[in-house]
């Protein structure tokens, strides 16, 4: 196993997120039959985070199950606390599904930045996910509440807690309106905040107690210490640089009926696509007269990595990496040729693709092998990429 894996915290620290789980879970559930203690999450794309430790050790959760698709980390994790209410479990939640026990089992699933990345991918695996997310949030059935109902489900229905750095208009209506999902979705902010937590030393039962092995090996534990608080300090620095998290909650509603409604693959592969295509094209859309003059201004021919930081935001790069970017330029470079080839110009693109033929003598030996960039080509990527 690799000595590289240490705890990470995405976004926000476990902490942080005691008030949002108190409000809108531990609380309605003391006031039905159940207490925290009977309370169970699903952590999805866990990573090295340690959100499960402090469900089980501080919220007093009986059951979390923490999820990814890196097997080695989970493994690490897994040593890391040996806690009987904590499992590990390792799947590609994109294609694949948690056993049926856990369906309309938790009370809680907590996200912090898994959807983000998934929607780097295709609306098929968003809805996957989305999918798998809801089926295994727990349900309240009205029928189900009685006086003497004992079950986990009295009064109160699973939530899916979301933290994400993405815009509110794109992940508000990406779950509000998501066809076939019966929840209430609400909303607030908080302060982003990235850590790297200190591995735990001599600490092999690991109960979730602060002084075991203090006694040992002091000189660490101070070095230890020094980390942690220049962690902290380094987080609450760039807090005030960067812009508030998206935190949205996500409830799932009574049923009305005792027929039991699958959601629909295709109807919301369909609304991410729309979802996302609105908030691109409308809200955020690549190409503004504003951004169109910046480029004409910043190029004559430049390589792709310095053509990469004129063209996207430092928000946007945040999103799409260089390699990424790599990729959607090879696949660009490819189809531009073809269509210079075959001589195939849309009405729309006329006069950009004139000017680029017009370029094409000068640099035909660069540009043709896709690795520099002119004003013209990246107009036309950036408007292929919409």
């Amino acid at each position: 196993m690799s000595t590289s894996i240490s705890p990470f915290e995405w976004l926000t620290s476990p902490e942080s997120l005691g008030g949002l789980i108190q409000d809108h879970v531990l609380s309605l559930k003391s006031s039905s039959s159940s207490s925290s203690s009977s309370c169970t999450a699903l952590h999805i794309g866990c990573g090295s985070s340690t959100v499960g430790e402090y469900l089980v050790q501080q919220l007093n959760f009986s059951k979390v199950v923490n999820a990814d698709r890196d097997r080695e980390i989970l493994e690490y994790m897994q040593q890391r606390c040996n806690d009987k209410r904590m499992e590990f479990y390792c799947y590609d939640y994109y294609k694949e599904k948690l056993p049926n026990q856990y369906t309309e089992y938790f009370d809680l699933v907590i996200d912090k930045g898994t959807l983000d990345c998934t929607l780097c991918s295709d609306s098929t695996a968003v809805a996957s996910f989305l999918i798998e997310v809801y089926r295994s949030l727990k349900k309240l059935a009205i029928e189900s509440k009685s006086s003497d109902d004992d079950n986990d489900n009295n009064g109160v229905g699973g939530v899916y807690l979301v933290i994400s750095y993405h815009e509110l208009d794109l992940m508000l209506p990406m779950l509000r309106d998501m066809p076939g999902a019966e929840w209430t979705v609400d909303y607030t902010t908080m302060e982003r905040q990235i850590e790297t937590l200190p591995s735990k030393h001599n600490n092999n039962n690991n109960n979730g107690s602060n002084n075991n092995g203090s006694n040992t090996n002091t000189n660490d534990n101070g070095k230890e210490k020094e980390d942690r608080n220049d962690n902290i300090i380094q987080s609450q620095q760039s807090s005030t640089t960067r812009k508030p998290l998206n935190v949205l909650i996500a409830r799932r509603c009574c049923h009305n009926s005792n027929i039991e409604k699958e959601l629909d693959f295709n109807a919301i592969c369909q609304h991410v696509e729309t979802v996302n295509n609105r908030w691109f094209q409308e809200e955020q859309p690549l190409l503004t007269d504003k951004r169109i003059q910046e480029l004409k201004y910043s190029f004559s021919i430049l390589s792709l990595e310095e053509g990469y930081d004129v063209i996207f935001t430092a928000a946007e790069r945040e999103s799409l990496t260089y390699e990424h970017f790599l990729e959607d330029w090879s696949a660009f470079t490819i189809q531009n040729e073809t269509d210079t080839d075959t001589d195939t110009n849309t009405s729309s693109n006329s006069d950009i693709t004139d000017k680029t033929n017009s370029n094409t003598s000068s640099s035909s030996s660069n540009n043709s092998s896709g690795m520099h960039m002119t004003y013209e080509m990246a107009l036309n990527f950036l408007r292929e990429n919409q």
